[in-house]
Order: structure tokens, then C-alpha cells, then sequence
């Protein structure tokens, strides 16, 4: 939000038509963002449906004894390393096809 109402306030006021020198890099910042924001959101859906689904499946023996489990914090561990990747990844990717 912080970066993308300078960029709408700043597209009011300008007078010409032509993208002022900043708006660029406001624009790929948004991209950079809303990227990242979608990842995170994926990521912070997938850690408590991992902990739900082996705390409570199969029923009767469930695979993790509580959301405390030992498993289930490398599980958490290893997802975020694989957002940091994925994350690393994709604004590597978008930096490749801005230049």
C-alpha cells in the first residue's frame, strides 16, 4: 500500500500523457509485490493444512500426535525454504523478462 498510492496520486496529478521517470519502477515494484504476496499467501494456506490433515488422519491414528510435533516443524521448515526459492525464483524471472 505504502508504494502504490504514491503511484496513484502521483498518475492523478501528472499533466502529459508519458510515463514520468519514476512510474516504471513504482510499477515493477507493484509486480515485485503483489508476486511475493500471492507466494506468501500460498504458503501460509499450506502450513496449517499440513498440521490439520496429519493431526487428524487417518482417523484413530493420526500421523503427527499434535501440531507441536517434531515432523511437522521440519514439515513448516521445509516449505518456507521452498517459498524462499520459489520467491527467489520468480523475481529473478520477472527481472529477466523487464530487461
Amino acid at each position: 500500500l505504502r508504494r502504490i498510492l504514491p503511484m496513484i496520486c502521483a498518475a492523478g496529478i501528472r499533466t502529459s500523457s508519458q510515463f514520468a521517470p519514476f512510474e516504471p519502477s513504482s510499477i515493477v515494484q507493484v509486480i515485485f509485490s503483489r508476486t511475493l504476496s500471492y507466494s506468501a499467501t500460498f504458503l501460509f494456506h499450506m502450513i496449517p493444512a499440513i498440521t490439520e490433515t496429519t493431526t487428524r488422519l487417518p482417523p484413530g491414528a493420526p500421523l503427527a500426535a499434535s501440531a507441536d510435533a517434531a515432523a511437522l516443524q521440519a514439515a513448516s521448515a521445509v516449505l518456507f525454504i521452498a517459498f524462499l526459492i520459489g520467491a527467489t525464483l520468480q523475481v529473478i524471472r520477472l527481472r529477466a523478462k523487464g530487461s
